[in-house]
């Protein structure tokens, strides 16, 4: 399907969000247009008649893709550097990337590694 490669591309995940209500599929959990907590493929929604991508998500893709670079840049020096200040940074993009994606697994798994670095 188009669209779960469009998904796919824009977030490297296939899951999306939506409510029974709305028309619309969601990237990211937190957007403040969805009032459901429905996970489904991009499929599936389609299955529910669930066919356009809601706005406010694909102008948030940008950011989303600069917090996960962002994340990474700062987890990669924090390990070349051993700096206290640079794991921080890092950390704290995990937590915004997972607000907007908590089940973005790759995330989930540098934020547990950064707590163990530095404990």
């Amino acid at each position: 399907m188009v669209q779960t490669k469009a998904v796919r591309d824009s977030i490297n995940l296939d899951i999306v969000f939506w409510d029974e209500y709305g028309q619309d599929y969601h990237l990211f959990k937190n957007c403040s247009n969805v009032s459901g907590n429905t996970e489904s493929t991009v499929e599936q929604s389609f299955e529910q008649n669930k066919k356009q991508l809601c706005e406010g998500c694909k102008n948030n893709v940008a950011k989303y893709k600069e917090y996960r670079k962002n994340a990474r840049d700062y987890y990669n020096s924090a390990i070349d550097l051993q700096d206290e200040k640079y794991y921080n940074r890092a950390f704290e993009y995990c937590d915004s990337l997972l607000m907007m994606r908590p089940d973005n697994k790759r995330i989930n798994d540098i934020k547990q590694e950064i707590e163990t670095r530095r404990k």
